[in-house]
């Protein structure tokens, strides 16, 4: 299951400080004996009218018993498509994403570099959902319920939160200001809520609010990949390290994914080989691997590596192994894994395997 970690709003119906601007303020109610579809489309065709908004959020991320506190300072435009990010939590530096529809720059507090990435991560884009981007997941989410109570309206739906999940998500609706006041998103394993603090529909931005500018002595890194990019921002998410196939092997990161299993996280590492065939490696601080029904799996040693190897049902095959702290499982074609398990196995053969492997990069990132 994957982590969506949308920017998702949680507000309560207590008082929540709007700063109203432009075209969002005064809009009618709606009837209250509209059907939930047409609730839905009375919200939709307002917030498709957005050309920037600007809000404070709170967000509360729960997966299984563990729950992070984040703030956000988000600000959005639609044409072109920029935004600017920010997100702070106790204890950790904050970040901050800036977008000005041609590359995005992410920046750590107190690094000496800062990274920039053609595009958007698709990290970035999930939590970005209370700006201009909330119309997108409202188009692709299917309404089970809504329900009108004064001037607030609150729709139940089934939302794409992320290119392989679907969530349960709850947006609540201030139909008299044309803001959104709470967002919410449940799945397996984790959920997201996030209360807005003020929200601006349609305030008055200028080009520098999407221009990064970097503090004295910092400087650019090279310039990333999409997955390489998301790949840094997965380092942070999990408490073990992430380790990647030797670069002799011919792999191509293609995605990069945090996910949550029964309150564990994981990282999923989606590879292409040279001929386009998919390999996937997933990571996790797991002790051992349970095989999936009709995986049958026997002990190999490779190098200093002792593996658990077999073959898939559909074809291919899977293998097991730890690397220092980490469990890594690598599924994809026979040939493919064969070769990179020789790979690892001589890599961690060699003085300090753990760093060794830890430092090795695909041949394409």
């Amino acid at each position: 299951m994957s982590n969506p970690r949308v920017l998702l709003l949680a507000a309560g119906f207590g008082l929540v400080s709007m700063g109203m601007t432009g075209c969002g303020g005064g809009q009618p109610a709606i009837s209250h004996n509209l059907r939930p579809a047409q609730i839905k489309a009375e919200i939709l065709a307002r917030v498709d009218a957005w050309q920037s908004t600007a809000a404070t959020i709170e967000e509360t991320y729960q997966t299984g018993a563990h729950t992070q506190q984040f703030q956000l300072r988000l600000m959005t435009q639609a044409h072109p498509a920029s935004f600017s990010l920010q997100e702070s939590s106790s204890g950790s530096p904050s970040t901050v994403w800036v977008s000005d529809s041609q590359e995005t720059t992410r920046y750590q507090a107190g690094a000496a570099h800062y990274a920039i990435v053609a595009g958007t991560t698709p990290t970035v884009q999930q939590r970005r959902v209370l700006g201009v981007g909330l119309a997108a997941i409202l188009h692709a989410s299917r309404v089970q319920s809504a329900r009108i109570s004064g001037n607030q309206a609150v729709v139940t739906m089934i939302s794409p939160v992320t290119s392989a999940v679907s969530a349960k998500t709850v947006l609540w609706f201030n139909l008299a200001t044309n803001s959104p006041l709470k967002w919410q998103a449940s799945w397996r394993g984790g959920q997201v809520t996030e209360t807005v603090k003020s929200f601006a529909v349609n305030p008055s931005l200028s080009r520098s609010d999407f221009q990064f500018s970097p503090p004295a002595g910092v400087t650019p890194e090279v310039v990333l990949s999409q997955a390489g990019v998301a790949l840094d921002e997965a380092k942070q998410q999990v408490t073990f390290p992430i380790v990647m196939p030797p670069g002799q092997t011919d792999l191509t990161l293609n995605q990069v994914t945090v996910n949550t299993d029964q309150g564990k996280r994981l990282v999923l590492l989606n590879f292409s080989q040279g001929n386009g065939q998919p390999v996937l490696i997933t990571e996790s601080s797991a002790g051992s691997l349970a095989p999936p029904a009709g995986v049958s799996l026997v002990t190999e040693t490779v190098g200093t590596l002792s593996i658990r190897v077999g073959a898939l049902p559909l074809g291919g095959e899977m293998a097991a192994f730890r690397v220092s702290h980490t469990l890594v499982v690598a599924e994809g074609p026979t040939a493919e894994i064969d070769s990179m398990l020789t790979a690892w196995g001589n890599l961690t053969s060699a003085p300090n395997p753990g760093s060794a492997s830890a430092n090795a990069t695909p041949a394409s990132p």
